[in-house]
This record gives C-alpha cells, sequence and structure tokens, in this order.
C-alpha cells in the first residue's frame, strides 16, 4: 500500500512539474539556459526597456497589440549599468510588443517563438 501510494505521489509531482514548463516553453524561441540564468547576479528574468526594467512572468493570456522594438542586447553577467533595450532572458533580436489595455509603462510582451508571447511586468508599478 505504501509503495503504491509512493508512485502516485511521485506520478502527481512529476506531471505538475511538466505542467508548469509547458506554459513557457522557452526553447522554441530565443533564451538562455536554466544554467546561464542561474550562474548570473540577476534575481528574476527580466527586460530593461526605455530605461524601465521589467520582470519577466509565465503569463501568456493576453493579447499584443504593435510591435514597439527589439531587444538590442544579451546579458546573463550583470556587471554595471544595464544597457538599455536589453534582456538576461531573450536573445538580441527578440521582437518587443505592447498588450492591449495595458500602459507600456506597467508592461509589455516579449516574442519568444512565432505567435508566442510571454508579459513582463514593470518592476517599477505600484
Amino acid at each position: 500500500m505504501k509503495r503504491t501510494l509512493m508512485i502516485i505521489f511521485s506520478l502527481i509531482l512529476i506531471s505538475a512539474c511538466v505542467s508548469e514548463k509547458e506554459t513557457l516553453n522557452l526553447e522554441d524561441g530565443p533564451s538562455v539556459t536554466e544554467e546561464e540564468f542561474v550562474q548570473s547576479s540577476y534575481p528574476y528574468p527580466s527586460i530593461k526597456w526605455k530605461g524601465r526594467i521589467y520582470r519577466v512572468t509565465t503569463d501568456e493570456d493576453f493579447d499584443v497589440e504593435d510591435e514597439i522594438g527589439v531587444i538590442d542586447t544579451f546579458s546573463s553577467n550583470e556587471t554595471g549599468e544595464t544597457p538599455d533595450n536589453s534582456s538576461n532572458r531573450f536573445q538580441k533580436g527578440t521582437k518587443i510588443w505592447s498588450i492591449k489595455g495595458v500602459n507600456i509603462e506597467e508592461g509589455i510582451a516579449a516574442e519568444y517563438g512565432t505567435g508566442k508571447y510571454v508579459k513582463a511586468i514593470s518592476a517599477h508599478a505600484k
């Protein structure tokens, strides 16, 4: 009986981990490996856009509006001032979009695959 319960618990745990990874499958688009991100000193995946820091979320349930630019610089090594239009998660050339109904000062979206977007929220939001 204990063995059966352990197997069921293990399967539930494994399926929960797999489901979360599928929510934001950045393997389809430009990104860094988990190991590269862990080695950096950044507290979370982020985008610096027009002087503002945005925290990358796993939220994909929104509509994009307009393409507003691209990531110019990728950096997984935080040293000194972070350049504008850069990310520690997305590679150079990743498209940045505005989100329908959301002020750009509050949130933006990064395209990580064809027609696949993830929301990044301002770290300065109140």
